[in-house]
């Protein structure tokens, strides 16, 4: 796990409920994250203090990408590198260029990238597809598509630009990638 805030502990959680895998290594820049992320759910998995530590570790078949998206193509570049398979909280990257380099190599091996957007495999996202595929509603013509949610910290780090964030990199790519 790379990154050890709040989608680190998320992804986490769901990893261990899963059952189907376990972290071997955690990385963030807060070591006091990473201790406390192992300490609650992973107390087997090593602390790692650079990433360069991490990217030298043998054992690791994938990594999940919790960090600021001005950080995700190169430690998606790195694990694909490694012969790692990725899942990259959105959005997967900081432009076009950076995304489309990022799926070129996991093409060319073979290895998983995949963004994580949970909603594209719920049954519900399933249905709606189905439903619009089906005719049922006449030709599809147009989509109005919104996300909104009360945010109380306006400073979030979501949403600051030097770290390739703001609203459409944060809940906006949600519709856009709809």
């Amino acid at each position: 796990v790379i990154g050890c805030g709040r989608m680190g502990r998320h992804h986490s959680r769901i990893l261990q409920q899963d059952g189907r895998g376990t972290a071997v290594a955690l990385l963030d820049r807060s070591l006091a994250a990473a201790a406390e992320l192992q300490s609650a759910l992973w107390p087997q998995a090593d602390v790692c203090r650079t990433e360069d530590e991490l990217f030298d570790r043998d054992g690791i078949d994938a990594v999940i990408l919790c960090t600021p998206t001005v950080e995700h193509f190169s430690q998606a570049m790195r694990s694909l590198d490694r012969g790692w398979h990725v899942l990259c909280e959105k959005p997967l990257a900081s432009n076009v260029a950076e995304a489309e380099e990022m799926a070129k190599v996991a093409r060319e091996t073979g290895l998983v990238l995949s963004e994580a957007f949970a909603y594209r495999y719920h049954p519900l996202t399933e249905r709606v597809k189905q439903i619009m595929k089906s005719g049922e509603l006449g030709r599809i013509q147009h989509i109005d598509a919104q996300f909104c949610f009360m945010l109380p910290a306006p400073n979030n780090i979501r949403f600051n630009y030097d770290l390739a964030g703001g609203a459409l990199m944060d809940c906006g790519c949600y519709p856009v990638s709809l």
